[in-house]
């Protein structure tokens, strides 16, 4: 195994420190204020690009409700090539639906900006166990529509948006772009999905062969699931399983 993911790995259990299905509200805020990637961290995964100008701000989340936003603009302000407005990226972070925040992704979302000339908005949406699915959900594809609504203030582009995620934020992402799809809006152009969770059935047998991989086992996703879903959550939803979307009667074998 890597050393850069013996090293992750060790981080991680240190930080959560307990079974996340038994995890105590005290361990919850502490993981879930980790702020980006410093000390070891940084070294596994690198730091923010000191280029790009990074603010604070809100959104609209689902009914009432206003969401913390961190924004990345690249090149402390310089145009667009050719003096139009930038495209806009909305982050969605993982975590499990369960931790995370939308600074803790900094040196991911400050790298997007630098390398592609995007603003990158980083979304911190309601989690679990709190807000049950389908809040996270409802409250992302809400802060998108804002985003784009607010296009002018922010300088961008509303006609080049994309959505982007990693592991439950990934799903996230998926699970944007299928109600944008289904309600008419809004237009989303791209949607990158890093290692995301599409199928909450877990029948992948992957599952189960890789049960005690380290950072994630199967006890770790089972835990994450159940404060999502709840005792009475339907894996088979389409809005927490996007693959089932696209073939509804997957079985895999």
């Amino acid at each position: 195994m890597a050393w850069r993911v013996r090293g992750f790995s060790r981080l991680v259990d240190r930080v959560l420190g307990t079974d996340i299905a038994g995890i105590s509200p005290r361990e919850l805020a502490l993981a879930r204020r980790a702020r980006g990637a410093t000390g070891p961290i940084a070294l596994l995964v690198g730091r923010a690009d000191r280029s790009v100008v990074t603010s604070t701000g809100t959104v609209a989340g689902d009914g009432d409700t206003r969401l913390g936003v961190t924004v990345y603009r690249p090149e402390r302000g310089a145009p667009a090539a050719g003096g139009g407005p930038r495209p806009l990226v909305v982050y969605l972070h993982g975590g499990g639906w369960v931790v995370g925040n939308a600074a803790s992704a900094g040196w991911l979302c400050s790298g997007v900006a630098a390398a592609t000339g995007a603003v990158v908005v980083s979304v911190d949406y309601r989690m679990a166990p709190e807000h049950r699915f389908p809040t996270a959900a409802l409250d992302c594809l809400a802060a998108v529509a804002d985003l784009v609504a607010d296009a002018d203030r922010l300088a961008v582009d509303p006609s080049r948006v994309a959505i982007m995620g990693d592991s439950a934020g990934g799903n996230l992402s998926a699970v944007v772009c299928l109600l944008a799809r289904e309600r008419g809006g809004p237009a989303i152009r791209a949607q990158a999905l890093v290692y995301p969770a599409t199928d909450a059935t877990l029948s992948s047998p992957s599952i189960r062969r890789l049960a005690d991989a380290p950072i994630l086992s199967l006890d770790d996703i089972l835990g994450y699931r159940g404060h999502y879903l709840g005792p009475d959550g339907d894996p088979t939803d389409p809005r927490v399983s996007p693959l089932l979307a696209v073939w509804p009667s997957l079985k895999i074998r």
